[in-house]
């Protein structure tokens, strides 16, 4: 009887014992985040990614409540960054300023990551295509570019390879049927910028955002930039005013989000996803986009993903046929557009 007696208040403790543990684990699933958030972003500073994310994170961490501490990881053409965020725990606590790239490692093969690896969170803005050079080169025009291109291999300052800015250069190249230039990854947009106006390069292409501040100060020549309409301060032309063929394809550029792992928590997920869409709505970051010459984009959830997959096939697919990335896309399953 004693026996019997002590085995049931053993039972019962353990039951306890594991609703105790139980409400526990709720407990701290519902009240996350609990300690403060890392943003990775996976290139240098002073490039589109890197404003797109250091003006997100003290929006979003109004809305967590917490401290979100963003760290450069460049290198990789961002495969490095975002290798580290999905090798992390998928708990939240190491989230990613996800830029166009994750359409194009795998192709690359720069890494084995694709987008569907990722809760894409939402694609905040749009970032057009700019080709910049030294003020002091013979070439003043985007159509003199064109013409020298025939006849010259120019070196060119990148992001990364494979990266939106590559692509914007090969595709330049292929329509005008002129020599593909010599591709100079510089680890941002706006390194690559700089590069030109060091004249470590013959010219750049990178992000309209990511050099308007050497534009305004005459530092660098807007040759044009991958739009339909003329920006008017500080002027930069439209591509199309030279080229009309190339209305099929502006706005051109690349674009800048925000990503977790698949394997996150739904309700961290959920959380994430309010903070995000509560800064990308704020007036302060419609503000920033607007006086910095992005394009808002704006979307989130489900048509962000959607984005994003669209955009996998055009990017992959682009540079499949380019000959810039040595991997078919169909070896990732990436349809094509």
């Amino acid at each position: 009887m004693l026996k019997s007696l002590q085995l049931n208040w053993l039972a019962g403790a353990l039951v306890i014992l594991v609703l105790i543990c139980w409400s526990g684990v709720a407990s701290a699933s519902a009240e996350w985040p609990q300690r403060s958030i890392l943003m990775v972003i996976p290139f240098n500073p002073g490039g589109a990614t890197d404003q797109i994310g250091r003006t997100l994170e003290p929006l979003m961490e109004e809305k967590l409540g917490v401290p979100i501490a963003a760290q450069n990881m460049p290198g990789g053409a961002t495969s490095i960054g975002n290798q580290y965020v999905f090798d992390a725990p998928h708990d939240g606590y190491t989230i990613l300023v996800e830029p166009t790239d994750i359409t194009s490692i795998a192709v690359m093969g720069q890494s084995k990551l694709t987008w569907r690896d990722w809760n894409i969170l939402g694609v905040a803005a749009a970032v057009p295509a700019v080709f910049v050079i030294h003020p002091d080169s013979s070439i003043k025009s985007i159509a003199e570019l064109a013409t020298v291109m025939k006849e010259k291999q120019l070196s060119v300052g990148v992001a990364a390879s494979g990266c939106a800015w590559t692509r914007a250069i090969s595709l330049f190249a292929k329509e005008n049927g002129v020599k593909q230039p010599m591709l100079v990854p510089m680890g941002g947009g706006h390194p690559a910028a700089l590069a030109a106006l060091k004249k470590e390069v013959d010219l750049a292409v990178c992000g309209v955002p990511e050099a308007i501040d050497l534009i305004k100060g005459k530092k660098l020549t807007a040759l044009a930039y991958m739009g339909a309409e003329d920006i008017q301060e500080p002027f930069i032309p439209a591509i199309t005013k030279a080229f009309p063929g190339f209305n099929k394809f502006v706005p051109f550029g690349g674009w800048v989000g925000m990503a977790v792992a698949k394997g996150t928590p739904a309700n961290v997920v959920a959380k994430l996803q309010n903070a995000y869409n509560y800064a990308v709505n704020s007036n302060k970051f419609k503000e920033f986009l607007a006086e910095n010459n992005f394009l808002e984009v704006g979307l989130s959830g489900e048509d962000a993903e959607e984005y994003v997959a669209v955009s996998t096939s055009v990017n992959a697919w682009l540079l499949y046929d380019l000959g810039v990335a040595p991997i078919s896309p169909e070896e990732f399953e990436i349809p094509r557009p």
